[in-house]
């Protein structure tokens, strides 16, 4: 089958993503709305990396942690193809992928846990922060601070239009070359299409999408270590903490 038909892409995309986000992402869709840009994540996350460097001893541990946040901060796709710009909506072709962005921290965005590393370590210090920063940090810490899960939202026939490569070019020429790469065998081209990374040109609606809750599997034979369920997830109306029915079962190790 073609990657592409009709202008629609012919597998499913998946978006890994935390209930903190979700009434927005229903409300506007994938890419309709822009939390982190609205919060100003980014923006308080530079100012905090300057008074973390002014006021903070520099162990190396820290040093790391701080160059890891400082890539977060500059908004850049490296020329490695590492994509730090935050904000966008991203999908994947593969579920392990987009499953793995969701429980890569509490919040589910490398962006706002960042900020709440810094912020955490700037208030465990005593740092006094100037009173625009403070100001303008509270409303992040408030949004953080909401009821919190793993998400992944599976998405059918979305629209190439929709859609640009991870580095912001149109997809049209990553979808033919991974699609040249396809063998016919399933396990194979699982593993081509598994590297395909999409940023949305929203909004993308979720009306007709699947969205699950990504749930942590006890340590069994099949699974090791780093065992996850993937369940339907009906609304945080219907969040009870049950398991629900599994539709897939994953290994992010």
């Amino acid at each position: 089958m073609p990657l592409l038909f009709d202008g629609k892409i012919t597998i499913p995309l998946y978006h890994g993503t935390n209930l903190l986000f979700y009434d927005s992402i229903k409300q506007h869709g994938l890419g309709g709305r822009d939390l982190i840009k609205e919060l100003r994540v980014i923006e308080l996350l530079r100012e905090l990396i300057a008074i973390c460097e002014d006021s903070l001893t520099a162990e190396v541990d820290w040093i790391l942690r701080m160059q890891c946040v400082k890539f977060i901060a500059s908004q850049d796709v490296t020329e490695g193809g590492f994509n730090f710009r935050h904000g966008s909506a991203y999908l994947a072709a593969s579920v392990e992928k987009a499953a793995r962005y969701a429980v890569s921290s509490e919040f589910s965005s490398e962006a706002l846990a960042q900020f709440m590393m810094l912020w955490t370590r700037l208030q465990d210090s005593r740092v006094s922060l100037p009173p625009t920063v403070r100001a303008g940090s509270l409303p992040i810490v408030e949004f953080a601070s909401g009821k919190k899960t793993p998400l992944v939202f599976e998405l059918s026939n979305v629209a190439i239009d929709d859609l640009a490569a991870e580095d912001g070019s149109h997809p049209r020429a990553m979808l033919d070359s991974v699609g040249s790469l396809a063998t016919g065998d399933d396990s194979v081209d699982g593993h081509f299409l598994g590297a395909a990374n999409f940023e949305a040109h929203g909004p993308i609606s979720i009306a007709d999408a699947r969205t699950f809750r990504v749930l942590r599997e006890p340590a069994n034979d099949s699974f090791c270590s780093e065992g996850y369920s993937l369940v339907l997830f009906h609304g945080e109306s219907s969040f009870d903490g049950s398991s629900g029915d599994v539709i897939h079962r994953i290994s992010l190790a």
